[in-house]
């Protein structure tokens, strides 16, 4: 997701010159429930709630889940790459940009179920499952639409090149890039996306390592 920030920055540049765990009951749905909490919570695109269930370490650079804090705070990097706040943006490429990374959240996980829960000890085991990605995580990492963006980009110019020397004369850079990100946003954020889901679908056994804490179960690993 950094990447395609980076491209972001580049390209507009160039216009300028819980359940937690579960109390008593049968132990090993107490251990599936952070784990269906979790990818029930992706699936919904409901970053918020995914957090409750796993270990907040895992969100944290470095982290098995970081990825996700990138794409949740995509605005605010986007804008301060632009030497821009969030404040700075336009409602409209707010609602785009939010619109994305809801689009992203629901696409990342099409169906999952859970197949089978080891316990090793009274506080730790692990649950498999099985998790079909709507696209090809490995394969949306290696996408590169830079010299498409470009071409936009540069079509824009041509198109607008008056009005855009205009807002630059009176209000500087920082006008320049807001009215850029307003008109082009969408169109970039559209580009990408469309790429990631064309990268196809995916079905990965993937095991997720739990801990029971204060008598709730977490996710504290995974192989997402």
């Amino acid at each position: 997701m950094k990447k395609l920030i980076c491209m972001l920055v580049t390209l507009a540049m160039l216009v300028v010159f819980p359940l937690t765990g579960c109390g008593g009951g049968d132990e090993t749905e107490a251990m599936k429930a952070p784990v269906d909490g979790f990818l029930s919570s992706m699936q919904s695109g409901d970053f918020e709630t995914m957090k409750t269930y796993a270990d907040p370490s895992l969100f944290e650079e470095g982290g098995s889940l970081a990825e996700f804090n990138t794409l949740q705070n995509i605005d605010e990097e986007l804008a301060s790459s632009l030497g821009l706040s969030t404040s700075d943006l336009s409602d409209k490429t707010k609602e785009e940009v939010d619109g994305y990374i809801k689009d992203m959240m629901s696409k990342m996980i099409k169906s999952y179920e859970i197949n089978d829960v080891a316990k090793e000890s009274d506080t730790a085991g692990t649950v498999s499952t099985k998790v079909t990605f709507g696209f090809d995580p490995e394969a949306a990492s290696d996408i590169d639409v830079n010299s498409e963006m470009e071409s936009i980009v540069q079509d824009y110019m041509q198109e607008n090149m008056t009005e855009l020397t205009e807002i630059y004369q009176s209000g500087g850079q920082k006008a320049l890039m807001v009215k850029v990100l307003d008109d082009l946003c969408g169109d970039l954020l559209k580009l990408y996306t469309d790429k990631v889901t064309a990268t196809g679908e995916v079905t990965e056994d993937v095991t997720f390592n739990v801990e029971k804490r204060d008598g709730n179960w977490i996710i504290v690993s995974d192989t997402l």
